[in-house]
């Protein structure tokens, strides 16, 4: 996970333009992690309360 309060700033001093891309990417790819994992619990839990798993 990024800490955003870390990141802004950072991406804000970088003047390497490529850097600045990766950083971005990075950010994004966090974020589409954060979200597959927190729709994997989602599926987890329904799983687990589900009669057929009773």
């Amino acid at each position: 996970m990024w800490d955003e309060n870390l990141l802004e700033p950072l991406a804000n001093v970088l003047k390497d333009y490529p850097l600045r891309q990766l950083l971005t990417v990075l950010k994004e790819l966090d974020q589409k992690q954060q979200d597959r994992i927190e729709q994997l619990k989602g599926e987890l839990d329904g799983k687990a309360w589900s009669p057929s798993e009773w």
